[in-house]
């Protein structure tokens, strides 16, 4: 059974209050950090909407779009992105019949530090990232808990002594590049407003929520019932 991580940072933190917030939330065991974010086969690409790009995964024409806003630090964004995802991405978005968009629902300290990660390095890669992220949560959310913020502390400085650079490493992301996105003030601006026009548009109330050619799924997350879904737009 996933274990229970009590003590997350604050989005306030983030916004200029140094302070704690305790949060329940589950995590996986933590996996092999020896490997590097592994380069995705399916291309992505960049499409603007309200200020800020998305980034498409698969073919922009295809007839189906699926949208997913999600948390880095949510273990059913983990659970849905293992047991649904894969088996989508195989038979629907390589294949030409759907593209997939990833948007953040940002919820907690940690989630901004890799949401921002994600979306800076390198659009290329972005989705990788995201298979890291929601892949080894345990790994990179555990040492956030041990984080004791100072009053001036940023988000930059809150990631590395939760030693997320460390976590990074191994995809050739250095301190120095990890620091730079994680002080982008205009990328921090875009995800909390991502978050706020999702929420406004689709009434979102959790993560994962999934939209299927404009439409919320309410589905259950298996991805039997996922395909049943999209099997009635195709």
């Amino acid at each position: 059974m996933p274990k229970p991580l009590d003590k997350l940072i604050s989005l306030t933190v983030l916004l200029g209050a140094a302070a704690a917030l305790v949060m329940g939330f589950s995590r996986a065991p933590a996996p092999d950090m020896s490997t590097p974010a592994p380069a995705t086969d399916t291309p992505a690409s960049e499409s603007v909407v309200d200020g800020y790009s998305d980034i498409v995964l698969g073919d922009p024409d295809a007839p189906i779009t699926v949208i997913e806003y999600a948390s880095m630090t949510c273990a059913h964004c983990a659970a849905f992105h293992e047991d649904v995802f894969h088996d989508f991405k195989k038979n629907y978005i390589d294949t030409g019949r759907a593209k997939f968009i990833m948007r953040h629902f940002v919820l907690n300290g940690p989630d901004l530090a890799a949401s921002m990660v994600a979306r800076c390095v390198d659009s290329n890669r972005y989705y990788a990232f995201i298979d890291l992220f929601l892949g080894r949560q345990a790994a990179w959310i555990t040492p956030w808990q041990n984080v004791r913020p100072a009053e001036d502390s940023t988000l930059a400085d809150l990631a590395e002594m939760a030693e997320m650079d460390i976590f990074l490493r191994p995809t050739g992301v250095s301190t120095a590049r990890m620091r730079a996105c994680l002080e982008s003030k205009k990328l921090q601006d875009d995800l909390l407003r991502q978050r706020a026009e999702g929420q406004k548009q689709y009434d979102i109330k959790g993560t994962p929520t999934i939209i299927i050619n404009g439409k919320v799924y309410t589905g259950e997350h298996t991805y039997e019932a996922f395909e049943a879904a999209l099997k009635k737009v195709e």
